[in-house]
């Protein structure tokens, strides 16, 4: 908790709610496959991904991302010192060879986002930012924003944490989502939303591995294709075989 200060999140609440008057915020989409499409029983947030003049901060995942996109804004001074902040903690978090190896890659850019739940129930249902095995996301960093929130006001977070080998899961961990507030878990984990019935605002960050991104989008474009009956992976699996019969013959 004051990771940013009140007056700070004050500040970014408001440009993100400038934002959504005017009209830039978008509903969150749900991937299933290569394919994104809209749920509001699934997912009923507004979101907008963040362009912090460099390149680097954008980069795959399960959601609709581009920063060249009408649904991308050039972040403001202020986010853009929140995202430098988390990017250093992302280059010390990467140095940790405990945590990349149980995350599976090291953490080299990020991503990142801002979201309103616009009460009335709005929620976002048990899910998970990456898949458990060599997903490009590998930790999810959330800053919210919501000054004055009371339980009444619903929309905590409720995390899932592993199970351990030969251990009974453990029970599921519920998250205020407080102003200032800053949580990390390892992007695999599941989680929800759970309703919101006052406006939630909150600035999502991914930490990812390029690497794993970009084979992760390889490997959706590829099953992608073989579902429209374009991929032969006969042919692939052949041309496999001969690179790896002329390597072995250097």
């Amino acid at each position: 908790d004051g990771v940013m200060g009140m007056g700070a999140v004050r500040t970014i609440r408001e440009e993100i709610a400038q934002l959504d008057r005017a009209g830039r915020m978008k509903v969150g989409r749900v991937q299933h496959g290569a394919e994104l499409s809209t749920n509001d029983d699934v997912r009923s947030d507004r979101i907008i991904f963040l362009s912090a003049g460099d390149e680097d901060s954008t980069g795959g995942g399960q959601d609709d991302i581009s920063a060249s996109t009408p649904k991308s804004a050039d972040a403001s001074p202020l986010l853009r010192r929140y995202i430098w902040a988390i990017d250093r903690l992302r280059e010390r978090l990467g140095a940790s060879a405990s945590l990349t190896q149980r995350v599976g890659g090291g953490l080299d850019g990020c991503t990142a986002m801002c979201a309103i739940y616009p009460g009335g129930g709005s929620r976002y249902v048990k899910h998970r930012d990456a898949l458990p095995y060599r997903a490009g996301r590998k930790l999810t960093a959330i800053l919210y924003l919501n000054e004055g929130w009371q339980r009444e006001h619903g929309g905590e977070l409720r995390l899932w944490p592993a199970v351990e080998d030969n251990q009974p899961p453990a029970p599921p961990l519920i998250v205020a989502p407080l102003a200032d507030r800053l949580v990390i878990f390892i992007s695999s984990l599941e989680h929800e939303v759970l309703p919101s019935w006052a406006h939630r605002f909150a600035v999502t960050t991914w930490m990812h591995n390029r690497r794993d991104t970009a084979l992760e989008s390889l490997a959706e474009r590829m099953r992608a294709r073989k579902a429209s009956g374009h991929f032969d992976a006969k042919a692939l699996l052949a041309a496999m075989d001969a690179e790896a019969a002329e390597d072995g013959d250097c």
